[in-house]
């Protein structure tokens, strides 16, 4: 986010000029055969591991760590909640702090099931500019998919939990 912001002041020349690289998640298949070499287990246990991560690299990172140091080779309630945690604590609480209200209305109701945008308008009464707007903000900031035309999910791993948390505690 704030790279993108320092990319977009006009008096940094140089950034403009500059060779621009994307990160995307990582690859699954990566994910899933290093978490197969690691803990020595068949290729669809691996896989299972690798999807939880969507392939985001922190989440890649904690994850094995957490099941290295654990012994373990699959994800219980137990790790689930100690990955919550890093996540939300690392992670997860920054990203929230950034975003704006509207932002958050959107998250809400994505993490809630409304994940069509003519639902997303329909329950905050705005319109298809003005929620275009927002998502793209919000696919801009790694947290929602846009993949599936017209349709929203999470981006990140657990973070519809950490969402649906949130909103509880209000």
């Amino acid at each position: 986010q704030n790279i993108s912001l320092l990319q977009e002041e006009k008096s940094l020349t140089f950034l403009f000029r500059a060779p621009k690289v994307s990160l995307e998640p990582l690859p699954l298949t990566s994910i899933a055969r290093s978490y197969a070499e690691i803990f020595s287990i068949d290729e669809s246990s691996a896989a299972a591991l690798a999807k939880a991560t969507l392939g985001y690299a922190f989440a890649y990172q904690v994850l094995g760590t957490i099941l290295f140091r654990d012994g373990k080779k699959e994800i219980d309630k137990k790790v689930n909640w100690e990955l919550d945690e890093l996540l939300q604590n690392r992670s997860y609480e920054i990203i929230w702090s950034e975003c704006s209200q509207k932002e958050k209305e959107i998250l809400f109701l994505i993490a809630n099931g409304k994940t069509q945008n003519q639902e997303i308008q329909d329950a905050l009464g705005i319109s298809k500019g003005y929620l275009a707007t927002y998502k793209d903000r919000l696919k801009k900031d790694g947290l929602i998919d846009v993949s599936s035309r017209g349709k929203n999910s999470f981006a990140l791993p657990r973070f519809q939990q950490f969402v649906l948390l949130k909103q509880s505690l209000l």
